[in-house]
């Protein structure tokens, strides 16, 4: 979808200038929200994020994620939350969305919960500064934008590399599975060919009168007669 650019006024004891620009927040593409990249001092944004994490106990996952991972975000939240409750439950959602892959990720391990975090991290920051160039391209903001791209760059390399590593140790461990499968397998057909070998013997020696089997059960065979005519 083609990035749409607003703009427009906010009002605070120190005059803050809001754009809000249509992008997407770092997870799936189809996430569309509504960021505002807020154009202040330093002192103003820290005053925002202050006051969004003073009331922490009350976030969300999501929040907490914002709060903790990517304090850039805060201005946005606080203004959303504030001006529009629509557009702030759906960035909540998208956030609280990261949250529950990179506890997912949690689950798999350190290294890949590191690593989604961080990839998390730089592409939340590539956000904001391409909404930041839209609105006022400066040439510092560029060399960030490549900066934090590069960085997004080794990340995404780091967390293939991570998944090939693990899916070749899962493969190996189906190669050894398999390889059990196939001895047992060998040993499971050398005791059915042993079997099979017996029925067929046995099938092919009907038990009669004369067959050796019966006749020593019932003592009639050559070897019993004789024990018995040599005993007094």
């Amino acid at each position: 979808m083609k990035n749409r650019i607003d703009s427009f006024t906010y009002t605070q004891p120190l005059a803050i200038r809001i754009w809000a620009i249509r992008s997407r927040i770092v997870g799936r593409s189809v996430a569309i929200v509504w960021l505002f990249i807020v154009a202040a001092s330093v002192g103003s944004v820290a005053g925002s994020q202050t006051a969004t994490q003073d009331d922490e106990s009350t976030l969300g996952p999501g929040e907490r994620l914002a709060a903790e991972h990517l304090p850039d975000l805060l201005p946005m939240l606080t203004f959303l939350r504030d001006e529009e409750p629509k557009q702030y439950a759906r960035a909540v959602r998208d956030l609280d969305r990261a949250a529950s892959r990179l506890e997912i990720q949690l689950r798999r391990g350190p290294r890949f919960y590191d690593v989604a975090l961080r990839q998390w991290q730089a592409r939340g920051r590539i956000d904001l500064i391409r909404a930041r160039l839209k609105v006022r391209p400066t040439e510092a903001d560029r060399g960030r934008l490549l900066v934090e791209m590069q960085r997004l760059r080794k990340i995404e390399l780091e967390r293939l590399r991570l998944d090939d590593e693990a899916l070749r140790r899962r493969e190996a461990i189906y190669v050894q599975r398999a390889e059990q499968a196939r001895a047992a397998v060998q040993r499971s057909r050398r005791q059915i060919d042993f079997l099979q070998q017996s029925i067929e013997r046995l099938e092919a020696e009907p038990l009669t009168k004369q067959s050796p089997a019966y006749l020593r059960a019932a003592g009639l065979d050559r070897s019993g007669s004789t024990q018995s005519t040599r005993q007094p």
